[in-house]
This record gives C-alpha cells, structure tokens and sequence, in this order.
C-alpha cells in the first residue's frame, strides 16, 4: 500500500513538473512570436510557428519526455496514464452536437465576460485580418492549426495525466474544478480565461465519467474547428456565412432574446451530457485502463488502488510556479488592454 502511494506522490510531482514547463514554454511561445510579428513577419508564418511551438513541442513533446522520464513510463503506459482508452461509439457520435451546443454556451460566455471588461476600459486591439479572396488551402491549415492540434495535444496534457494526477488526490468534483482553473490559466488571456474554465470544467467530466480521454477531443475539435470555419464563412459568404453577422445583430437589437438563445443551448447541451451518463452508467473498467494493479510485481489491494494521496506542500512546489506565471502573463494582457 506505501509503494502505490509512492507511485501517486512520483505522478504527481511529475504532472507539476510538466504544467511548470509548460506555463514557460507558452510564455516562450508568446515572445517568439512578439519578435516575428515586430520583425514584420507574415502573420501566417507566424501562426504556424507559434502553433507548432505551443502544441506539439510545449504541450507534446515536453510532457511526454518528462512523463518517460520522470515516471520511467514506456509509450503505452503514458498513453494509459493520459486516458487514451477505447470508448462506446455512440458516445463519440453525442459528442459532435455537445461541441456545436458547447460552441454556442461558451460564445455567449465569451461575449458577456468581454462586455465586462470594456466596462474597465479594456479593448482587444482589433481581431484577426482576414486574406481579400478566399484560399482553400489556408481555411485547412487553420482548421489544423486551430482544430486539430489543441484537441490533440491540449487534451493529452490538460486531461491526461494531469487530470490522472488530481483524481489521484481529490474527489471527482475538486478534480473538475482544478482541471477548469487550469485549462483557463494556460491560454494566458484574460479575454479567454473564464470560456476557457467551462471549457476545461466539461471536457474533465466527460474524461472522469468515459475514463477516455477521446470525447474531449471531439468536443474541443468541433468548437475550434467550427469557429473557424464560421469566420471563414462571414468573411468570403460560404454556407452559414451570415449566421455570425444576425447574431451579432441580434445582439444589438435583442440582447434578452440572446440570452435565451444561450440558456436553450446550454439546457441541449446538459441533456446530452445526461445521455451521455445513461450510456456509461454501467461501464466496466476497460483493457488497459490506468490503474495500479500491482507494483515491483506485486499484486497490490484494492482498497489501496482507490486511496487518496495527500499531497505535502513540498508537492505543490511545481505547480505554485506554474500557477504564478500564467496568472501573471493573464493579468499582462488585461493590462495592456486598458493601456
């Protein structure tokens, strides 16, 4: 029973480690790509160099490479610990309309928390420039960059082992919520901060609830990669192009009306969240889910697999760092909003 809790303490000093590297490598990111934008680089060079560097090396290679490292884990037990299990397909298929519902929820979140920051004097500095003729090729490439990446590798970090590592420690409710705090700290923008918190808040029920780490990353496909394409539709006059523009004039006109808009997609997407927990309500554990059966080779108790380890405050050395600096890069960029 003390090595499985010794095990705990090792995951989860090692999921500090990576959330610290992490909250450097996106303030790296962000610096990189302040001096590219200053030596007037092209913003689609920029965007792919930044992409690249935030997702598949600070939030892919580098927690992969301190979880082998650090945890001694092989390549399958990394994907083990960070949640990649096999799921019920008709739980992926209900997590296609939850990411379109979690679209419209969190747009509208997204939008009142902006309205709120204007009160304090706050301005985003103009929004993304947009080609004059319409390119195929790029509406791809931002759907990869954009869609594909971040639910990839956002989900392996944020929902992986991290997530592992605080069920290791909490109840599932305190789990949720470290997850939520955590996905909103990481994008370091206080325009993005509090979406983000239910973003995360959601996507770590679904992984607690499915013990998989793959409808998250449907849900986080489908809401980048459909706001995506909905810029790209406003902007050259595709399928759906006008729906941005009569939201945002029905914004304008009948903001009540909006709002209840938003509380009918938010009741849709509750309920399917809730058939989604009917559908998993008697799932058994699945081939090769990240437990701890047995430790050195042996067989350990049950009870044991299921206790809480208590972190001491030496174990959250990692991640008070972490926490220092994307609270301190978020409240940047509420700063030179106002200035």
């Amino acid at each position: 029973m003390d090595n499985v809790l010794e095990l705990k303490q090792k995951r989860f000093r090692a999921s500090g480690m990576v959330m610290f590297s992490v909250a450097l490598g996106l303030l790296i990111s962000r610096i990189v790509a302040s001096f590219m934008y200053r030596a007037d680089a092209n913003d689609t060079v920029v965007d792919v160099v930044f992409t690249c560097l935030t997702q598949i090396v600070f939030l892919g290679a580098v927690p992969f490479l301190i979880y082998k490292f650090a945890l001694r884990e092989s390549p399958r037990g990394i994907m083990e610990l960070s949640n990649y299990r096999k799921v019920d397909y008709r739980v992926l298929l209900l997590c296609i309309p939850l990411g379109v519902a979690m679209l419209c929820f969190t747009a509208g979140v997204s939008t009142m928390w902006y309205v709120f920051l204007t009160m304090f004097g706050y301005g985003s500095g103009g929004g993304t420039t947009m080609p004059e003729t319409f390119n195929f090729g790029l509406l791809i490439l931002d759907l990869a960059l954009t869609g594909i990446l971040p639910a990839v590798f956002e989900e392996f970090t944020n929902r992986g082992a991290f997530l592992t590592a605080m069920r290791s420690s909490f109840s599932p409710a305190q789990t949720v919520l470290l997850c939520g705090i955590a996905f909103g700290l990481f994008h370091q923008n206080i325009t993005q901060v509090f979406y983000t918190f239910f973003f995360g808040v959601l996507c770590a029920v679904l992984v607690l609830r499915t013990k998989s780490v793959y409808p998250g990353m449907i849900v986080h496909f489908i809401n980048n990669g459909l706001s995506v394409y909905l810029d790209y539709a406003a902007a050259y006059g595709l399928p759906l192009g006008g729906l941005t523009d009569w939201l945002y004039g029905l914004i304008a006109k009948a903001f009540p009306l909006v709002g209840l808009l938003w509380l009918v997609t938010a009741g849709a997407g509750i309920g399917i969240v809730y058939l989604i927990f009917r559908l998993t309500r008697k799932k058994k554990p699945a081939d090769g889910e990240a437990r701890i059966t047995a430790v050195d080779g042996v067989e350990i108790e049950p009870l044991a697999e299921t206790m809480l380890y208590k972190p001491v405050l030496r174990d959250w050395a990692f991640y008070i760092g972490a926490l220092v600096v994307t609270a301190f890069t978020t409240c940047c960029t509420l700063w030179w909003g106002i200035l």
